[in-house]
């Protein structure tokens, strides 16, 4: 029903409604997941570890419970490569080769060792993968350090770029290319909603994400500097997650009309941006946001930019492949949606009354 329909008293409701609504999906989703984050099974790795070592570390499992998953690797490769491709948040090498020692950049965010040349442990962290996650990881190592009163040397295998230092460019990117998604169907269901049917709508959205792909790329590239990567990756990147959301905001309208608005809010920013893993990361987030980070498009496309930025692709197929997923089943759904409204639509009416054609009247017969 158009808010200008009804008796005052449901005007103003309806138009209260849907800002009282969005308060309410904001503060519901962000506060749980933001108010207080505590690791769940972080991984994190000891290599090396010597024999006077072996209560601490105890004590460590025993403190943390199911805070931290605690594995023992081989050796310093090993470790490396883990963190390297997001495996474990971190890793502790108690006796690493002058080799290991220097691997990978310095980690700004934690003091360096006052003697370079004193025996120390080195601890391996990547802050790409999440500066909240490589700081949660590392605080284990610091007290496991300082109980065993070794110096710590903390090295970033994966450091953030200049422009991107707090690693939230693959995130904005995401959102920038999901508003443009929802929202343009948000417009397009006013001024055309004929237009909301795979076929015509694939075109509309192909053409339209294209566009608000390269411009996004242009912003966060170009005139910002917070993204960085090839073009075409992040360009791919940016028009599949246009498409997946206007697909999924054009299947909310067909079944709630103007509510699809609060729905796409809370599907694609609220719940999308908490389980990104940049703002929270996963394994510091409730179970909830774990498992949506899963299968949102939000999250693909984030983790999508931050594995081209920083990863080397690692897992970006995969990502493309939840978009694609997206886009997808959401078409299909489109199509049933629209067969079933024809078919529950009443049938028009039409007049089966005789249509009386008009005569003159007849002329008076004179009188003889």
């Amino acid at each position: 029903m158009p808010v200008t329909d009804g008796s005052p008293a449901h005007r103003y409701v309806r138009f209260f409604m849907f800002p009282v609504l969005m308060i309410v999906i904001l503060i519901a989703t962000y506060i749980p997941a933001m108010r207080a984050p505590q690791p769940h099974e972080l991984p994190i790795a000891v290599v090396n570890a010597p024999a006077d070592a072996s209560a601490a570390i105890a004590a460590l499992i025993e403190t943390g419970g199911d805070r931290y998953d605690i594995r023992f690797l081989d050796d310093a490769e090993t470790a490396r490569e883990a963190v390297q491709d997001q495996t474990i948040a971190a890793a502790i090498v108690f006796q690493p080769a002058e080799d290991d020692a220097i691997a990978g950049a310095a980690y700004l965010a934690a003091p360096a060792v006052a003697d370079p040349e004193a025996p120390s442990a080195v601890v391996y962290l990547a802050s790409a993968a999440g500066t909240t996650r490589a700081s949660a990881g590392l605080l284990p190592m610091q007290n496991l350090a300082l109980e065993l009163g070794i110096p710590l040397n903390v090295r970033d295998l994966v450091p953030l770029d200049s422009g991107d230092s707090g690693g939230i460019g693959g995130m904005f990117f995401a959102m920038a290319a999901t508003l443009a998604g929802f929202i343009s169907i948000t417009t397009l269901a006013s001024a055309a909603p004929s237009l909301l049917r795979p076929k015509p709508l694939g075109v509309a959205l192909l053409a339209f994400g294209s566009i608000a792909s390269l411009w996004i790329w242009i912003m966060t590239h170009v005139i910002v500097g917070a993204v960085d990567g090839p073009f075409l990756p992040l360009f791919i990147t940016g028009l599949l997650t246009v498409m997946a959301a206007g697909f999924a905001a054009a299947v909310f309208t067909r079944l709630i009309g103007p509510l699809a608005v609060l729905l796409s809010l809370f599907v694609f920013i609220a719940l999308g941006m908490t389980s990104s893993d940049v703002s929270v990361p996963m394994e510091l987030a409730p179970g909830l946001y774990q498992t949506a980070h899963e299968f949102l498009t939000l999250p693909a496309s984030a983790m999508a930019v931050r594995d081209i930025m920083y990863f080397e692709r690692a897992d970006l197929w995969s990502e493309w492949g939840v978009l694609v997923a997206w886009i997808v089943v959401m078409a299909g759904a489109l199509e049933l949606i629209n067969r079933w409204k024809e078919r529950a639509a009443p049938p028009t009416q039409e007049s089966t009354e005789p249509i009386e054609e008009a005569l003159p009247d007849p002329l008076p017969v004179a009188q003889a």
